[in-house]
């Protein structure tokens, strides 16, 4: 987190880092969040995938779900962090390297966000605000929708744990980016358009730099101009409060 917020003063109208924490102290994790706001960071960044024994359904995180709230803080969640397939990379090969990178990678993000809708996160934190980093956003329209049928069909028989649809919730607390996602971006004509955020995962493997411009342009270069500056910008700048720092800077 240092090393970052030193980064990021190389240009503080372009670079906003987020600080990672590790959440099994949780006032740590808290303290650790604060910290790296004190340094100029913004939101913070914790494990998708927790210890077995540390579920995002337990209350051990509360202390941080409400102190990021407070401060408008939005939660990060990455894919291949915590405990995840990606501890066994190094020894996974052949067509099983594509069942971790599609399969079991989605798994990880379906399930981390199903248990912090279902388990009453953002009902008890209203103004809790989450980011699934990376995790591309084809396959959300199909689970929410599976979801909210589910919920309805069942809810009258048993308690599901929330009041709201799972889709309602989703669209006030969750927000999602797409790298390469064509079928998944088909979709911003009728779904996403002020949830989504386009990343390019520079400067890893699978970033689109320098062809970013490019790539936005197949990706969303048919929806309107409104519809693709929320995309490419104000949803971000709305998200993370980022007006005032863009007219100070």
């Amino acid at each position: 987190n240092d090393w970052l917020a030193a980064f990021c003063k190389a240009a503080p109208r372009n670079l906003f880092g987020v600080p990672c924490v590790a959440a099994y102290d949780i006032d740590a994790a808290e303290a650790g969040m604060r910290r790296g706001h004190d340094m100029g960071l913004i939101g913070v960044m914790v494990w998708q995938v927790p210890d077995p024994q540390l579920p995002f359904t337990s209350t051990h995180y509360d202390r941080l779900w409400a102190a990021a709230a407070e401060a408008g803080a939005p939660v990060h969640m990455h894919i291949l962090t915590g405990h995840s397939y990606a501890r066994r990379l190094s020894k996974i090969t052949g067509y099983e390297r594509i069942r971790g990178s599609v399969n079991t990678k989605q798994n990880d993000t379906i399930n981390a966000l199903f248990d912090l809708i279902f388990s009453g996160v953002f009902d008890r934190h209203r103004k809790l605000r989450v980011v699934l980093a990376e995790s591309e956003c084809g396959w959300l329209p199909f689970i929410l929708q599976q979801w909210d049928y589910y919920f309805d069909r069942f809810r009258t028989k048993e308690s599901m744990g929330i009041e709201r649809k799972p889709s309602d919730i989703f669209n006030e607390h969750v927000y999602c980016t797409w790298l390469e996602d064509y079928s998944g971006t088909r979709q911003f004509s009728w779904w996403g358009q002020d949830n989504l955020m386009w990343s390019n995962d520079y400067s890893h493997p699978n970033s689109t730099f320098p062809y970013s411009r490019e790539n936005i342009l197949h990706h969303i270069g048919n929806l309107p101009k409104d519809v693709q500056n929320k995309l490419i910008r104000d949803n971000a700048i709305r998200l993370y409060g980022l007006a005032s720092r863009l007219e100070e800077n």
